[in-house]
């Protein structure tokens, strides 16, 4: 059931970067991010898998270390890594979200940002494209 799990759980992965990015339900987010990571459940996971482990190096070097010196402040402080470590799982599916519904954003220079497409404003419709107001002339 594991493999069936990671399965399902990478392909919905990216259900509240949909949700908050393209303002669509619940539902339908959840076949807008089967989509998107249709061919990138490796590289989701590898992702979450290589955050989960730094973020556990970080949690034992922190506790470690301040539990030698004081116990209560290393409870203090393992408190504080682990309220900042928890959010480095949602940024990383933010970034993956845009980086796979918009592609890379950078140029043919190293570092030369390219912003996103920009969606087509209609242009404002000509005073004689208007309709006449009803009433005397």
């Amino acid at each position: 059931m594991i493999p069936v799990a990671l399965y399902v759980g990478l392909g919905l992965s990216l259900v509240v970067p949909v949700i908050m990015m393209e303002d669509v339900r619940a539902v339908p987010s959840l076949g807008r991010s089967w989509s998107l990571v249709r061919d990138h459940r490796w590289s989701i996971f590898a992702a979450l898998f290589v955050i989960g482990l730094l973020a556990g190096v970080v949690s034992f070097v922190v506790g470690i270390a301040l539990s030698l010196l004081d116990p209560v402040a290393a409870v203090f402080a393992q408190a504080a890594v682990t309220v900042i470590l928890s959010s480095w799982p949602i940024i990383s599916l933010a970034v993956a979200y845009d980086r796979l519904e918009w592609g890379p954003r950078f140029g043919a220079l190293r570092g030369t940002y390219v912003p996103p497409p920009a969606t087509a404003i209609p242009a404002a419709p000509e005073a004689s494209d208007l309709p006449t107001p009803p009433g005397p002339r």
